[in-house]
This record gives C-alpha cells, sequence and structure tokens, in this order.
C-alpha cells in the first residue's frame, strides 16, 4: 500500500496574519452575510474584532431577522388567517355552547405577542411582520434556542412539514 506524504501546515513568514480583513467589505456585503449565518454565529462574527462589531452592530438585528424569515419560521407566531373557515367558529364562552358564535380568526397568537413586547415597552406596527423593526432579534433567536418548548415547536414544525410533502405527493389537497 503507497503512504501518502502530508506536509506540515507552517504559516508563510512573508504574509500578514492579517492579509484578509473581513472588516474591509462593505457594509452591504457584511449584512448579506449575517443574514445567511444563524444567530449564534452572528454573535461569534460580532465577537471577531472591535471594527467589524462597531459596523455590524446596528445591522445584527435586522440580520438575525432575516435568517428566521426564511430559515427559522416556526419561531414566529403564526400569520392570522384569511378567510376564517368555518370549523374555526367556535362559542363565545366554553359553557354557553348554544350562544351566538365568535370567529378565531388566528390573529390571536398575533395579538398575544404584541401584547407581550408592548409589556416590555416595545411597542410594535402593523407592518412588523414585513419589516421586522423594533424587536431585539438577535437576543429573541438565542433565547428560543434555549426554550424547551420552542424546541418542542420546531420538532412540531417539522412533523408538519412532512406532512404536508406526503399530502402533495399523494396528491390529496387540491
Amino acid at each position: 500500500m503507497r503512504q501518502i506524504g502530508f506536509k506540515p501546515f507552517r504559516k508563510r513568514d512573508n504574509v500578514p496574519a492579517s492579509s484578509f480583513k473581513l472588516d474591509s467589505l462593505s457594509s452591504d456585503v457584511l449584512f448579506e452575510i449575517a443574514s445567511h449565518l444563524p444567530p449564534t454565529s452572528t454573535v461569534s462574527l460580532l465577537q471577531t474584532n472591535n471594527q467589524l462589531r462597531q459596523r455590524l452592530l446596528p445591522y445584527a438585528s435586522s440580520a438575525a431577522y432575516e435568517f428566521i424569515r426564511f430559515h427559522t419560521p416556526h419561531i414566529l407566531p403564526a400569520p392570522p388567517l384569511s378567510p376564517t373557515p368555518d370549523w374555526l367558529m367556535r362559542p363565545q364562552k366554553p359553557w354557553e355552547t348554544d350562544g351566538p358564535a365568535r370567529p378565531k380568526t388566528g390573529k390571536e397568537e398575533d395579538d398575544k405577542w404584541t401584547q407581550q413586547w408592548s409589556s416590555v415597552g416595545i411597542n410594535l406596527g402593523k407592518d412588523w411582520r414585513e419589516q421586522g423593526r423594533g424587536i431585539p432579534w438577535l437576543r429573541y433567536s438565542q433565547a428560543c434556542e434555549r426554550s424547551p418548548s420552542m424546541k418542542n415547536r420546531k420538532r412540531l414544525w417539522g412533523i408538519a412539514l412532512q406532512l404536508e410533502k406526503k399530502v402533495v405527493e399523494l396528491g390529496l389537497l387540491d
């Protein structure tokens, strides 16, 4: 059997350690890179050096929001349903089954989300879902990674995606 020889890596004396500077990239490119990184990696990127941290920190929350929207949407509240399906109509009070029905629009989770943020002094506008402004997304995503309920939600989200894929494969959904 033939042996393969490996040369040990040695640092070249004539190439400075800072030959490639990540902090020399434009802010747009840095934001684009950060928006494709998981929030934990964004934090690591922020800890690289002070100059990079100063340039990227104002955009870190927005970058985390972009990552969340496209890669981990299970940590966002469910969007409101439109139009309201008939099966979501429910009695106004649990003990009044013959009373008037109140539609459950799916907006309840959104309302609770807004109320919880306003309780800590963050007032969200109606367009928070599109722009993601006002919420410390980087901190929120870190808290979600540690939360057992969010880990369970991630697991359920994965199961729902598998079910959706199977339903589409079988042609059961119009």
